[in-house]
């Protein structure tokens, strides 16, 4: 059932390049109304990327402010779930003291990709939280790739049709150099093809499909 104990109207304001908005007005951890659930939902599908700052989520409240926008589903990769909460992840680089240990946690994150690509339908959101910010870099970044097929020319645009690009958990653990896949990874996600130009599945809008 969805909650409508806290009403608000959030407040949206789109970022100069047309991609990307913040998002005030909201406090996630005290639980928004299925209204703003609905606007916020709008918004990623106008916008593409979200930011709320200033946010005090737990795991918990991260987890159940998810759970709003439809079944969550599990990453691949078990070794980095959350042990009661496992259709979560957790990322970090800090050891048992609190002290950055230098060394990042996941190189498969530090090339551009699109999450969950190696299944045969794709996720339709990816929601962050970073409880700790760096003071220098760290800066996750994104691309719209929406754009980046609306600049095509007509003969590039029509070259991609009908083209289509396997995705493959395996190979893309190969391509990090991070720990091999292993067989029940591979077996729970074996190589699937997509088509390199997408139609959003909301939006109707054409999108470039592809990953380093």
């Amino acid at each position: 059932m969805g909650n409508d104990k806290v009403a608000v109207r959030i407040e949206i304001t789109p970022k100069a390049n047309g991609f990307g908005a913040e998002i005030g007005g909201v406090d996630l951890a005290a639980g928004v109304s299925d209204a703003a659930i609905q606007a916020i939902h709008a918004a990623i599908i106008q916008h593409k990327v979200l930011v709320f700052r200033d946010q005090l989520l737990d795991d918990a409240s991260h987890f159940a402010f998810a759970e709003r926008f439809g079944p969550l589903e599990g990453h691949i990769n078990v070794s980095t779930r959350l042990d009661n909460l496992p259709k979560m992840q957790s990322f970090g680089n800090l050891d048992a003291a609190g002290k950055p240990t230098g060394v990042h946690p996941e190189g498969g994150t530090l090339v551009w990709h699109s999450d969950k690509s190696y299944v045969a339908r794709p996720s339709l959101f990816t929601i962050l939280r970073s409880p700790f910010v760096a003071r220098e870099g760290g800066e996750t970044c994104f691309a719209d790739m929406q754009r980046a097929y609306e600049s095509l020319d007509a003969a590039q645009a029509k070259r991609l049709e009908g083209l289509r690009a396997v995705h493959d958990w395996k190979r893309s653990r190969e391509k990090s150099d991070e720990r091999p896949a292993t067989a029940e990874e591979i077996a729970a996600a074996p190589p699937v093809d997509h088509p390199l130009v997408r139609t959003h599945p909301v939006s109707g809008q054409p999108t470039l499909y592809l990953c380093e």
